[in-house]
């Protein structure tokens, strides 16, 4: 974000999703039979304060999730300019997303945008 400001920077961990994260990746590594690829991704949270993901129980959740471009999903970004669309904005009036570890799992590339999308598809090899 070239004309962003940065008023405050917090790292948080809430033990409880990180217990949940290190299932998960083992979950998926034994699925893939590798380690999955876990990258640091931005999101935005919109109108939802950010501490309801990461002072709550779920984390990410689909509750708080609006239709988009492949359906109601949770969307990350490589880049925060994206997600600063989709910020959101303290009592303070200061703009807030999170960069949060994200496990990728197995992905080949952009899907068509279809925001009927229910769930994520099987892959050609039936996967």
């Amino acid at each position: 974000l070239p004309n962003g400001k940065i008023a405050g920077i917090q790292i948080l961990q809430n033990i409880n999703l990180w217990k949940a994260f290190t299932v998960e990746f083992t979950r998926v590594r034994d699925k893939l039979k590798k380690d999955p690829e876990v990258q640091l991704l931005w999101h935005g949270t919109r109108g939802t304060d950010p501490k309801a993901i990461y002072q709550g129980e779920v984390g990410f959740d689909m509750t708080y999730s609006a239709q988009g471009m492949w359906g109601r999903a949770l969307y990350f970004a490589k880049n925060a300019s994206y997600s600063n669309d989709y910020r959101s904005t303290n009592p303070q009036g200061q703009f807030q997303m999170i960069l949060a570890q994200v496990i990728l799992g197995d992905y080949n590339g952009v899907t068509p945008a279809n925001n009927e999308i229910a769930r994520p598809g099987n892959k050609p090899d039936g996967t």
